[in-house]
């Protein structure tokens, strides 16, 4: 008798395991589906009553575009700062969880160099020290007439009209500012030339903050470039903007950028930098604003330079892209790139996962697991 019992225990574990799934995943559509049905009404419904569903359905989406509590309070991070005539320091690291990363920034201009973006980004914890370094230098401006049949600039096809080379320019001493925007520290530093033809605004936020409708993340840096004014040579010119990237990791060019996939930015591009345990990022806006009209950015494919560099270090290699504006000799560009570090442990558009139903089913029957992915942009 008692042999009967264990053979039936025995046979009816994998029907039980399969019960188990079975309920999981249907606990789960009928969450999913929660949203979705009560968005959905009787077609006999009166006009006043749909108007009002829509006022309520409305309501619910702006609440599900807002940003959580908890994701704003894993986002923040501790700022020093340290404001010079021609550079910038910051330190940032993350202030909530036991694992404290941390990146480093300096800005510089002047000094017969052109303006540069440095950034080191590492991560402590009881395993493990992780590190990883880049720099972005804005190179030029390029007057340019098109030849070529592909829009955007293409060295050594389209004809050079004249150049505004930003290691020539004379820079006035930074500019800075600080606000307070919903609890969150913003931090600006401004680098203008002194013909005014040239700024470039940093932005830097202890914690997720809504700037003028833009979304700014703490892992970043949020730049302004503005041309304003430039002294054209030619007719019917385009101007590109020419932007080196200087790294020891890997660098690939991605048609949505990490805070595009994450929700807090639509229509952006990047190159990423990567490690193997590590990843960065010099996003930018697919559009900028010219005399006060949305205009296309054409950004070319990311090409080794040929140029001697003695600014570059050892193991490093120097790749170079162009951002065309793609407006007719526009009297000033607005323009909105960034560099940060990617942070770990988020989850995207601003939500973190939930703990996975599989996950949970294999605890119940105490399978042992392990997924390990490594993914790369």
């Amino acid at each position: 008798m008692h042999e009967i019992m264990i053979v039936m225990k025995v046979k009816t574990l994998p029907l039980l395991l399969i019960l188990l799934l079975l309920g999981s995943l249907f606990v789960f559509e009928v969450a999913s589906g929660l949203t979705t049905d009560s968005d959905h009404d009787d077609t006999d419904d009166t006009d006043d009553t749909e108007d009002t569903e829509d006022s309520e359905e409305t309501e619910e989406e702006d609440d599900e575009d807002e940003i959580d509590d908890e994701t704003k309070e894993r986002y923040e991070r501790e700022v020093d700062i340290e404001n010079g005539d021609r550079e910038w320091k910051i330190e940032s690291e993350m202030k909530n969880g036991e694992n404290k990363d941390k990146f480093e920034a300096e800005f510089k201009i002047g000094g017969g160099d052109e303006p540069e973006i440095e950034l080191k980004y590492s991560t402590e914890s009881d395993s493990s020290e992780i590190e990883l370094k880049y720099r972005v230098n804005f190179d030029q401006i390029i007057e340019f007439s098109e030849s070529g049949a592909t829009a955007g600039y293409e060295e050594d096809v389209d004809q050079v009209v004249s150049e505004y080379e930003l290691d020539k320019a004379v820079w006035e001493p930074l500019a800075y500012d600080e606000e307070i925007i919903d609890g969150v520290t913003l931090y600006t530093a401004t680098a203008t030339t002194s013909d005014g033809v040239v700024s470039l605004v940093l932005k830097l936020s202890t914690g997720i903050a809504d700037v003028n409708s833009t979304t700014i993340t703490p892992n970043a840096i949020k730049i302004d470039v503005i041309i304003d004014g430039y002294v054209y040579e030619g007719n019917g010119t385009y101007l590109a903007l020419q932007a080196d990237i200087k790294t020891e990791s890997e660098t690939e060019f991605d048609e949505e950028s990490e805070d595009e996939t994450n929700g807090f930015a639509e229509n952006e591009e990047e190159i990423r930098v990567d490690t193997a345990d590590a990843s960065a990022f010099f996003s930018w806006v697919e559009t900028a604003n010219a005399d006060g009209v949305d205009i296309a950015v054409i950004a070319s494919s990311l090409q080794e330079s040929d140029d001697d560099d003695d600014d570059i270090e050892e193991g490093e290699k120097h790749e170079i892209i162009y951002f065309t504006f793609d407006a007719v000799q526009p009297e000033k560009i607005v323009w909105d790139p960034k560099v940060g570090v990617s942070i770990a442990g988020l989850g995207s558009g601003g939500v973190f996962a939930p703990f996975p139903i599989v996950g949970l089913l294999s605890l119940l029957i105490a399978i042992p697991f392990r997924r390990r992915s490594t993914y790369k942009k």
